[in-house]
């Protein structure tokens, strides 16, 4: 396995070239060999590893939302001329510091405040009596006209059933328009905590709306992440990175990699900052448990509990030994690597 070309394709992702493209670029090439791992007197292969988990520059990520906000403020302005007064939320992994891609697309959820939708047993003051499924494609409609007119330039694709999918032109990042209405769920009437607060989104294609939790998947993500020293974070963006890197295909979703570390245990997980190979054995180790034990793997559910990991429409057992595979070749990697000095990949010290 070349980690050479590997570093190379994780650089370019967390730093492109393209100094063109946008003005808070680096301003020189070597500004690139900035980050952690670049000055590590280590393998490739360790380098790969400690650079993978690092997270993406804030300047990047702060630019991603500067983006969707270019377009939320044209939605905010026009959309109550159209009889629609919306509120505005983002999800996705930027919004969970686990992107692992300076460019990371950014989820803007468009809301409905015309009417919402109550868990059972909770009973509306004031009964809706419209069609929601209706009055949110009439938003989906109504999203994409302001969009052609205001953003000219930009390719706007609306063959997706959940989202309208802006990119290039004057955008700088790709930004996803998902139509969608609040679920209000018991927790949130007893608490008025947002994360307890659910969101139903259009799937136009099947005139449904599926519920979701974004704002309880980004809590429970980060209340794990403090609770295990800072290293949930880095199992997500580690796994997604030898995803993305692989030359095989690994059909296991962000969502779906995301919810197997955070289903690691305290013990793989909660480890000193200068032990972060050891965080290369733990995921190593947790995925092989998945793989050969079927009520573990059966138990296992996704952060906001709304499903199980496996199964339709979640990971695959088969797609999951595929991303086994390529981590454990980056561990073997470490392992001979590190056998030089005679360090264990569970102990060797890593500063920088």
């Amino acid at each position: 396995m070349d980690f050479s070309s590997k570093i190379e394709k994780l650089r370019n992702r967390r730093i492109p070239y393209d100094h063109i493209y946008e003005s808070f670029f680096f301003d020189s090439a070597s500004s690139r060999d900035s980050e952690a791992y670049s000055h590590l007197n280590e393998s490739q292969a360790i380098k790969y590893a400690i650079g993978s988990m690092q997270p993406i520059d804030l300047e990047y990520t702060e630019n991603t939302f500067k983006e969707g906000e270019r377009v939320k403020n044209q939605l905010s302005d026009k959309l109550p001329n159209k009889g629609i007064t919306p509120e505005f939320r983002y999800q996705g992994s930027v919004t969970s510091d686990t992107h692992i891609k300076s460019h990371s697309d950014i989820d803007l959820l468009v809301l409905h405040t015309g009417f919402y939708t109550l868990e059972p047993p909770l009973k509306p003051e004031y009964p809706y009596s419209g069609n929601p499924v209706e009055d949110l494609i009439e938003l989906r409609n109504q999203c994409t006209s302001i969009l052609k007119v205001n953003f000219p330039a930009v390719t706007i694709d609306e063959s997706g059933s959940k989202s309208i999918a802006l990119s290039g032109g004057s955008l700088k990042r790709k930004i996803d328009v998902v139509p969608s209405n609040w679920y209000e769920t018991e927790s949130y009437s007893r608490t008025g905590l947002e994360h307890h607060r659910g969101v139903m989104i259009l799937d136009v294609k099947t005139k449904t709306r599926p519920k979701n939790f974004p704002f309880l998947h980004n809590k429970k993500i980060d209340d794990r992440d403090t609770l295990v020293n800072k290293n949930l974070r880095k199992c997500i963006r580690l796994m997604k990175s030898v995803k993305y890197d692989s030359d095989k295909e690994i059909g296991v979703s962000s969502y779906d990699i995301t919810a197997l570390a955070y289903c690691m245990p305290d013990y793989q997980l909660d480890t000193p900052s200068w032990y972060e190979l050891k965080l290369v054995d733990s995921c190593v180790s947790h995925l092989a448990k998945i793989i050969v034990d079927e009520i573990y793997r059966e138990s296992l559910l996704v952060p906001d509990e709304s499903r199980k990991i496996f199964g339709s429409p979640g990971a695959s057992i088969e797609n999951v030994s595929v991303l086994y595979l390529e981590l454990n070749e980056l561990k073997k990697q470490i392992e001979n690597d590190l056998g030089v000095t005679t360090r264990s990949i569970n102990k060797a010290e890593i500063y920088y």
